[in-house]
């Protein structure tokens, strides 16, 4: 089994039973969670622990993927902007930030009991400092658009680039909607990375091309054999 854990403290360390997450803001902490690690039932992922003298949650789960995506998550929510994140990483961060006191701070830990980050008080607030670099992925265009029609957010991801959006405009948008699910294309993009620790916090696409692809007949009935040579041994 698999576990990791939400700790809530404070610099005073006085957060108890008494002085805690309400269960209402807990359950939508859960609940947002869970979607945005992309869990499901399959996963049972349980809520296994509940600690006093700070608020320690722990979550278990057979499926070790979720710990590395549960870490991931948060890492993103202390990095990215909210255009940035998904929908639903984006709930869970409008949880976390609802709950977090001024004098606390929330730490992230991974099945060793090991704190691997601090989101701390104002997180939502700050800014992260960046540079930009560019690159090339090749991936089949997995979702294109923008939920709230924001011609300024029109996105796509990659199918080899799931963990960030990449923008584009209104006219690549248009141009890009045929290849939807259906061509794999070349992308260049300028990459914006976190300077403190090199992720890729989102992408700008600066041009495609469409990938050819090679298919082989279904049966030889369909390949005109009249202007090959063939050699026997």
């Amino acid at each position: 089994m698999h576990s990791f854990y939400l700790k809530f403290d404070s610099k005073e360390k006085n957060i108890d039973f008494t002085n805690a997450v309400s269960i209402d803001d807990l359950a939508e902490i859960l609940k947002s969670l869970y979607s945005a690690i992309s869990a499901n039932k399959t996963d049972n992922i349980v809520l296994s622990q509940i600690t006093d003298n700070c608020y320690k949650c722990g979550f278990t789960t057979p499926n070790e993927v979720l710990e590395e995506r549960f870490i991931d998550l948060n890492k993103d929510i202390l990095e990215k902007n909210n255009v940035e994140l998904t929908n639903e990483k984006l709930r869970y961060k409008k949880s976390i930030v609802k709950v977090i006191k001024p004098d606390w701070y929330l730490e992230i830990l991974n099945s060793a009991g090991i704190s691997v980050l601090t989101i701390p008080h104002g997180f939502s607030e700050r800014t992260v400092d960046y540079y930009y670099s560019n690159k090339s992925f090749e991936g089949y265009i997995t979702l294109i658009g923008d939920k709230e029609l924001n011609p300024k957010h029109l996105h796509i991801y990659l199918s080899d680039t799931k963990n960030f959006k990449i923008f584009i405009n209104p006219l690549q948008h248009e141009e890009l909607a045929t290849y939807y699910r259906k061509s794999k294309i070349r992308a260049k993009v300028r990459l914006k990375k976190s300077l403190d620790s090199d992720r890729i916090l989102s992408a700008e696409l600066i041009s495609y091309r469409q990938k050819s692809e090679l298919k082989f007949p279904y049966n030889l009935n369909e390949i005109d054999l009249s202007g090959l040579n063939f050699v026997f041994e």
